[in-house]
């Protein structure tokens, strides 16, 4: 369900909020596609750092970014059985600008290892993919 600019902008006017303001309505409260419109806000200032090393810490992770803009949130996984980073974080920047600047350390250094810094996407609720048994192998069935 893909919402225009437009619509987010009338969504949080009705919440009186701003993309720098916290919303005064509990989460719980908000419709399904407001909460939708708050994530696209979220994850359009935002990142995804893959090829992280698995001892990196939040605080390195703020340390490399932190000339690209304020920072409002770092995301790393944990694997939940041997405690370690998983790889891969999140960071959520004040604004888009700061995100455009972040693009930019795609390919750099941190902790020795080179870095992929990406835009962060919008995960799609309740999205399922086709698990049927599906037989087409890719390739197309022409009649002639």
């Amino acid at each position: 369900m893909a919402i225009s600019p437009q619509k987010i902008s009338e969504i949080f006017e009705n919440l009186n909020v701003s993309s720098n303001n916290v919303t005064t309505q509990s989460n719980s409260r908000l419709t399904r596609e407001q909460k939708h419109a708050l994530q696209l806000e979220a994850d359009a200032c935002s990142i995804y750092i893959g090829n992280i090393s698995l001892d990196t810490t939040p605080e390195e992770i703020d340390e490399h970014f932190k000339s690209c803009g304020v920072i409002k949130r770092i995301t790393m996984l944990y694997d939940k059985n041997t405690g370690p980073s998983i790889g891969y974080a999140y960071v959520e920047f004040d604004s888009i600008d700061s995100r455009d600047k972040a693009l930019d350390f795609n390919g750099t250094n941190l902790r020795q290892h080179v870095i992929s810094v990406e835009r962060k996407r919008t995960n799609i609720p309740n999205y399922k993919q086709n698990t049927s048994n599906n037989t087409d192998s890719g390739t197309e069935n022409k009649n002639t």
